[in-house]
């Protein structure tokens, strides 16, 4: 089984909200909360300020002042949540750029290729062992797991202040985001689901749709906040903690499980796992990847609570395995990542007791 085509040229180094904590002197673009940007107000702001700056029109400062019921301008107070309909913030179409692709991928019904840019209306689909990685404008990272169907049903940029402005509709399988304010804060990045929205303020996060229709939200880093898609109503979601949202709207939390600890052992073409296995996980995901930071997957295996597997290797001479658990909720924690290198014929040929494994650790 091929792993991945030749258009896996480009190798590199994911409605959900994230929140920033933000102190007053950091004040900044904080993300949205239904269909409004949020701004947190810094010393010598004004409603007139935050209206020109965002919506490139002065006069929109009456219809903020109302939709936050402020009476004065001037004694709005420094950090206090002001509400921006997105309908008054001016836009432009953005893009995305395909870092790499793995396996079979099409973008609107047709082969993905490098050169082609993800854009509002694209429609992602990946197949088994097939991943589809890319970057937004911002350098925020996302994503597509094997087998999973990605809409993206807005991709903008807002005027005159470079954030995002991104709604991406999962309808199968899983997507993974590495969203990064780099200090400028965050528009709006938001992953919704038949029966969720999950809106990012700047983190590393998963989140798919089982078979049952559930939505999975695994929040390995930040803050986030996921909410029903009927109600909106938010709930806060702390970093290391999953949120199962069933098909009926319920939302449950739980803790992430822990990253497992396991020995990788060449074996001929193969390479010996070897966990160290809990008795409340139900099992664990083994993954290739082609990056350290797991972003460009090469395929996955998905054990259950045992000891130990032999698995085929990549057709790579070096790559990364990462291990996670997974808990009876059926929650992934954060992975376990190890550096292989396969050594060449000739390498092989000279070591003696047959194949060497070198194993780096992950950079701290």
């Amino acid at each position: 089984m091929k792993l991945f085509t030749k258009k896996f040229l480009a190798l590199v180094s994911t409605s959900i909200a994230f929140a920033l904590s933000l102190s007053p002197a950091q004040a900044q673009p904080a993300g949205a909360k239904g269909e409004n940007f949020v701004y947190i107000m810094q010393a010598g702001d004004t409603i007139g300020d935050v209206a020109e700056r965002f919506t490139s029109k002065p006069g929109n400062w009456r219809k903020i002042k109302t939709v936050n019921k402020i009476s004065q301008d001037n004694k709005v107070p420094v950090g206090k949540e002001i509400l921006v309909p997105f309908s008054l913030i001016d836009t432009y179409p953005d893009s995305g750029v395909i870092t790499s692709i793995v396996g079979d991928v099409t973008i609107n019904n047709s082969p993905a290729d490098k050169n082609i840019s993800i854009t509002e209306a694209s429609r992602i689909k990946t197949g088994a062992d097939s991943t589809l990685t890319f970057k937004l404008s911002n350098d925020n990272v996302i994503s597509i797991a094997p087998e999973s169907i990605v809409y993206v049903q807005r991709l903008r940029q807002f005027s005159g202040t470079g954030l995002i402005d991104a709604i991406f509709k999962t309808e199968q399988g899983e997507f993974s985001a590495k969203v990064d304010s780099n200090n400028g804060g965050v528009g709006r990045f938001e992953i919704r689901t038949p029966v969720s929205i999950t809106g990012v303020r700047g983190t590393s996060l998963r989140s798919r749709v089982d078979q049952d229709g559930n939505t999975i939200v695994e929040l390995l880093s930040g803050k986030a906040a996921v909410a029903n898609a009927k109600s909106k109503k938010e709930t806060a979601l702390p970093a290391n903690k999953g949120a199962i949202i069933s098909s009926s709207g319920k939302i449950i939390q739980s803790s992430l499980p822990e990253a497992p600890q396991y020995t990788a052992k060449l074996d001929g073409t193969s390479l010996a796992i070897d966990i160290s296995t809990r008795a409340d996980m139900q099992g664990y995901i083994v993954r290739y990847t082609a990056d350290e930071r797991g972003l460009i997957e090469l395929t996955r295996h998905h054990l259950p609570n045992k000891s130990s597997a032999t698995l085929p290797l990549p057709s790579l001479s070096m790559f990364y395995v990462q291990v996670r658990a997974v808990n009876q909720d059926g929650l992934s924690g954060t992975d376990n990542t190890q550096q292989i290198i396969v050594p060449t014929t000739s390498e092989s040929d000279s070591a003696a007791g047959g194949s060497t494994l070198l194993v780096k650790p992950p950079q701290q």
